[in-house]
């Protein structure tokens, strides 16, 4: 059976250095799991890897739908492959990942998926089969009307195990879990039989020190430009979109552009919102079985030898 390498964590816990890494050592190739990575219009606030200064070769060139980038010369797929009017769920994205990991192992590299969105790499991994429910405007516009706690309790009477497992503060995917649900009357069930064997490892890092690397990060970000950025997309009516809706530091900076908070209430806000949002990365990933947690490269390095061997 094909191997995958899996490097998991919250935000800013240094994963996608790490990955690179590993990936450098090992003859690898980097499938993006962050979910916000994947669309063209947003690069700032999603702290995405960078492109090299350098053409894409040949051989990728085929395959743009994937969105192959080449950075750190390590090349990364599903990266700026998609627009924000059109959000990737995570049965779309288990077909771009699977995809993805079998051109890479034909290629004769080591996929490494990397990144912080744990349902997308569970769904993807696991191999769960998602019952393919169109969307259902109507019914999503009744559920947009509820509370996120109401949506929640909704979820917890339809399905308990999936009650547990997802993020409750997520509303977009709380709407689609119960869109799936009502329609289909199917409950998310896990396929016995993965496409791939994996290593899954886990970044493990304090969590007073992950705030401090949060809070400096959004510092940073604001002076890397990420106010233009946003002043750009409200300039194009993408503001109007679920996804910049729903991913931190967005809405926040548009609303200190309509002057409606200071720029200190501002980077407060992003800065809270995102401790928060780890959190509840960390949350998640403690409960992923076959989770190996590891705090350095030799660590990583030595797993993924006895995992190959």
């Amino acid at each position: 059976m094909k191997k995958i390498i899996a490097v998991l964590g919250p935000t800013a816990s240094g994963k996608s250095s790490l990955a690179v890494k590993l990936a450098k050592n090992f003859q690898g190739e980097i499938i993006n799991c962050d979910s916000r990575a994947f669309y063209k219009e947003m690069a700032i606030g999603t702290a995405k890897p960078i492109a090299d200064d350098c053409k894409i070769p040949k051989d990728l060139n085929q395959f743009k739908k994937l969105g192959p980038i080449i950075s750190n010369q390590v090349v990364h797929w599903l990266i700026d492959f998609e627009s924000i009017k059109n959000p990737i769920s995570a049965g779309e994205y288990q077909k771009l990942a699977q995809n993805t990991a079998s051109l890479v192992s034909k290629r004769g590299k080591i996929p490494f998926l990397v990144g912080g969105s744990g349902l997308y790499a569970r769904v993807f991994l696991e191999n769960y089969q998602i019952p393919k429910i169109a969307p259902d405007l109507k019914l999503r516009n009744k559920l947009e009307k509820l509370s996120t706690k109401k949506l929640a309790q909704k979820l917890k009477i339809l399905s308990p195990p999936l009650f547990k497992k997802i993020d409750l503060k997520n509303r977009r995917r709380l709407i689609r879990s119960i869109e799936i649900l009502q329609k289909s009357n199917q409950k998310f069930f896990k396929s016995d039989s993965p496409n791939f064997a994996y290593l899954k490892l886990g970044i493990k890092i304090d969590s007073q020190k992950l705030n401090e690397i949060i809070n400096q990060r959004t510092f940073k970000m604001i002076e890397n430009g990420w106010i233009q950025e946003v002043e750009k997309l409200h300039k194009k009516n993408f503001h109007k979109t679920q996804i910049f809706k729903s991913t931190i530091g967005y809405p926040e900076i548009l609303a200190y552009l309509k002057n409606k908070i200071s720029k200190k209430e501002m980077i407060r806000q992003i800065q809270i919102k995102t401790r928060q949002f780890a959190k509840r990365q960390r949350t998640w990933f403690r409960k992923e079985k076959n989770l190996i947690w590891i705090e350095n490269y030799d660590q990583a390095k030595e797993k993924i030898k006895n995992f190959l061997n």
